[in-house]
């Protein structure tokens, strides 16, 4: 469908207001204004999610003169096609009166007829006008009647079309081949219906997987709560049976990385926060949520074990655990490339690390000439630099790590 070049140029001027050149979306936008199988609600809205993609400044007064403009457009033609409809229409009755006139004056000038041999248009046999009558009714021709009168004559009765007794046609004639064309607004009524129903079936779709999510969830939760119940139960009978704790292993941290022209790769302070996965020693379950440590926080552990780095209840056992760095962090070198080195070893009490993340708070040196790097992020798993010392790329990739139990 080609745009109409007036909304086209306005809708253009429209977005220059937004600094907005794009041809492509100028002429996407005016095909959405004049889209005659949409409602104006639903150009608005698909008119606004366009330009969101595109700006984040206000649209809503520009769609607004957009619509006025093009309505303004519509209003126009529409008030021409009705001129022009009522032309046709002057016209047509015009020409039918003349030709009635002639008529009536060719038949005067060969005498005076009387009212019911002017309207005799044939003399039909009745069988004639039977068949006749009944091809008219089937293709619902609105015609004058043929009747025969009181001395055998046949005569046209006429219908009223005065409108005062007939329902007129939006076109304002009742007369049936005068009618006006709907067929458009028919099929703006289908399409609207089908849109309707699309939206409905879309809705009942997303009703029925939401059900299903929320009923997924539910049976998930209770299977939880059920393993939960099962192993505190456990835990219970153990405790009652005075099973003995068991305490965890000490733990080293191994790290393996790639360096690239730097060495000594360290957290930068001495309170570097780490951040682990740990596992219950005791129902084996694994915390969801990332676990972080301190060096220089200490916790109190209850019935007077001292203190920790990090003292918490399993949130499946409520079995209270503990982890207490045993080691200061030892530097990562260059010479260690591709190797697992111990970073730092720690005395797990009741939980097990079973995951790392290195994320922030890093530093390192240049190799050749000890530029130092500072705030080094390895939180997407790699780092680079550029050392203007040396001139030389710096990088650090290929990051790895392993828990390994040394008694």
């Amino acid at each position: 469908m080609d745009t109409n070049p007036e909304i086209e140029a306005f809708v253009v001027n429209a977005l220059a207001g937004l600094s907005l050149e794009d041809e492509a979306i100028a002429e996407y936008f005016a095909r959405l204004v004049e889209e005659e199988s949409m409602e104006e609600p639903e150009k608005r809205e698909a008119i606004t999610e366009l330009l969101a993609d595109v700006t984040e400044e206000p649209t809503t007064t520009i769609i607004d003169e957009v619509f006025e403009f093009y309505n303004g457009l519509q209003a126009k033609k529409k008030a021409q096609e009705e001129e022009q409809k009522a032309k046709v229409l002057a016209a047509a009755k015009e020409k039918e009166r003349a030709s009635l006139l002639a008529e009536l004056d060719r038949r005067d000038d060969n005498g005076i007829l009387s009212m019911s041999s002017r309207h005799v248009v044939k003399n039909l046999t009745k069988e004639e006008r039977r068949k006749r009558e009944a091809l008219l009714a089937q293709y619902g021709f609105d015609m004058d009647e043929i009747v025969e009168g009181d001395d055998g004559e046949l005569e046209i009765s006429y219908k009223d079309r005065s409108g005062s007794g007939g329902k007129k046609s939006s076109s304002g004639t009742s007369d049936p081949l005068l009618q006006a064309n709907n067929n458009a607004d028919i099929v703006k009524q289908k399409e609207a219906a089908r849109r309707a129903e699309m939206r409905k079936a879309s809705e009942s779709e997303r009703e029925r997987n939401k059900q299903a999510l929320e009923k997924q969830r539910l049976e998930k939760e209770k299977e939880k709560r059920r393993t939960q119940k099962h192993e505190k139960r456990r835990i219970s009978i153990a405790s009652t049976l005075n099973t003995p704790t068991q305490h965890g292993p000490t733990i080293a941290l191994q790290f393996k990385a790639d360096l690239e022209n730097i060495t000594d790769l360290v957290p930068a302070d001495a309170d570097h926060t780490w951040h682990f996965k740990l596992e219950c020693s005791s129902c084996r379950e694994v915390d969801d949520n990332w676990i972080t440590l301190n060096a220089i926080d200490k916790s109190e552990q209850s019935s007077g074990r001292g203190e920790a780095n990090l003292v918490m209840k399993c949130k499946f056992c409520k079995k209270e655990n503990s982890c207490d760095f045993l080691t200061k962090p030892v530097a990562y070198t260059i010479e260690n490339n591709g190797k697992y080195v111990s970073m730092i070893t720690m005395d797990c009490r009741g939980m097990e690390p079973v995951a790392f993340e290195p994320r922030e708070g890093w530093k390192a040196k240049g190799a050749e000439t000890e530029t130092v790097f500072e705030d080094i992020d390895l939180t997407d798993g790699d780092f680079a630099d550029y050392d203007e010392k040396s001139e030389l790329p710096v990088s650090i990739s290929g990051i790895e790590a392993k828990f390994v139990k040394l008694k």
